[in-house]
């Protein structure tokens, strides 16, 4: 069983709603308003009369028995993150009976070690030698010197927690899998670990399928992503156009060749543009000073792109612009919204204001039956009438 938590039960303003329940992901607002805002995900391994609602609450009974891992070294796990944390707290909770005689959850003796953001969205292995005893538990319960060593002979739960310390703003976790690794188990001790193999694997085979049926959905942006990861290593100085910092036509070929080759592969658009009359410009004020408004323009142009869009030169003062899925309409009111931006932003040269300028966009589709140079051609012709009829417009290929 895998509850969310905040600190709402200590008053606080932070919140955390299930996103996406079937494959387990939590979406937290962490805001101010308690002394320590939290918010968090706990996995439960036990089965009882009354079922907890949260990690923290304070009527948990836990007169029950939870999962012997002193056998093993640690646990693997791989869960999924977004937001600015820099730390994300683990926490594995063992219930000592002699030091629990209220029968608390909160008594729980809870050891913890933090993971780094470099260590987010990747397989990790978390040794359970590296855990140590939370300050908070030994100090709200008395705790005795002796009683401090980490155990994990009796665990409830595993936490991952979004500290106090973190940014406010939105946090989401989905955890994908969980494993604990040992030596080799004595006899006696081989059933109830087959048991908690099988726990672990059902766990982690319903989060499996989930994370498949979400790819699904989101074939979209989870191809966009995939790229654009595998897609940066490949990214070199002859790939990025030097003024502007964007690709430059290499580099545009070469993200059309990787996306058209991908298997998750639905259908992009092409958004061919130019700044208008911009010869004008580069007869008035020279090819350096022109090089900087370039630059300039690109600034503007990706302070308003998302993250499944990627931007390129494709020469002079034209550029070429690749985003994801949407229909006709949705790519034409965006173009159209970037062309807005770009009209009403003051471009200077020497630190004095220039004529205000303008961009004219082409745009076409490009997917499996419309590859890049029969698309590219179709979204120039309609770059073309856009600048025959008037300049400072969005003209959309026909189909």
């Amino acid at each position: 069983m895998i509850n969310i938590y905040s600190d709402e039960w200590d008053n606080g303003n932070s919140s955390i709603t299930w996103q996406e329940p079937n494959n387990f992901t939590a979406k937290c607002q962490l805001r101010d308003g308690a002394n320590y805002p939290f918010c968090g995900l706990a996995i439960k391994f036990y089965d009882q009369i009354k079922i907890p609602q949260a990690s923290n609450d304070q009527d948990d009974n836990v007169g029950i028995i939870g999962v012997d891992l002193s056998q093993y070294d640690g646990l693997h796990i791989e869960f999924d993150y977004s937001g600015e944390a820099e730390r994300i707290r683990f926490a594995l909770r063992n219930v000592e009976f002699e030091l629990n005689q209220n029968k608390e959850l909160r008594k729980a003796k809870q050891a913890e070690a933090y993971i780094e953001a470099d260590e987010f969205n990747a397989p990790i292995f978390i040794d359970f030698s590296l855990l140590n005893i939370s300050d908070w538990w030994v100090t709200e319960n008395n705790i005795r010197r002796e009683n401090t060593r980490p155990a994990f002979n009796n665990v409830m739960e595993m936490i991952l927690h979004i500290p106090s310390t973190s940014p406010r703003g939105t946090h989401t976790l989905s955890p994908k899998r969980i494993m604990a690794r040992g030596k080799w188990l004595a006899a006696k001790d081989l059933y109830r670990s087959i048991i908690i193999f099988w726990i672990l694997f059902i766990i982690a085979e319903a989060i499996a399928h989930s994370l498949r049926m979400r790819r699904e959905k989101d074939q979209v942006s989870n191809s966009l992503r995939l790229l654009k990861y595998e897609y940066d290593s490949l990214k070199t100085s002859a790939q990025i156009d030097p003024t502007t910092q964007a690709l430059n036509r290499r580099g545009i070929e070469t993200f059309a060749y990787t996306l058209l080759n991908s298997e998750a592969l639905t259908h992009y658009w092409i958004c061919l543009f130019d700044i208008d009359n911009f010869k004008s410009i580069t007869d008035k004020y020279g090819h350096q000073a022109c090089d900087q408004v370039l630059t300039d323009a690109v600034d503007v142009i990706k302070a308003h792109l998302t993250g499944d869009e990627e931007l390129g030169r494709w020469g002079n003062e034209q550029f070429l612009l690749f985003s994801a899925g949407g229909t006709r309409q949705d790519i034409f009111v965006h173009c159209d919204r970037l062309r807005k931006a770009f009209s009403i932003h003051t471009f200077r040269v020497g630190g004095k204001p220039i004529p205000q300028l303008t961009l004219s966009f082409g745009i076409s589709r490009i997917d499996m039956h419309n590859n890049f140079e029969h698309s590219f051609k179709k979204a120039d012709k309609a770059l073309k009438n856009a600048k025959e009829n008037g300049t400072n417009q969005v003209a959309l290929a026909s189909y």
